[in-house]
């Protein structure tokens, strides 16, 4: 997440970055967005969409 919101980078290249595929990529962010989104409800805090 940090190399895409901090640092800007696109999606091909977090996937160079990490060697890993651009499928891979997508799958990592969107389940550290739905992890965060469940910490955020479960424990009463507040978020709003990425």
């Amino acid at each position: 997440m940090l190399l895409k919101y901090v640092n800007g980078l696109s999606y091909d290249e977090i996937g160079q970055v990490l060697q890993i595929s651009l499928n891979d990529v997508r799958n990592k962010l969107h389940r550290s967005k739905r992890k965060l989104r469940s910490i955020g409800t479960t424990k009463g805090g507040y978020y709003y969409e990425m």
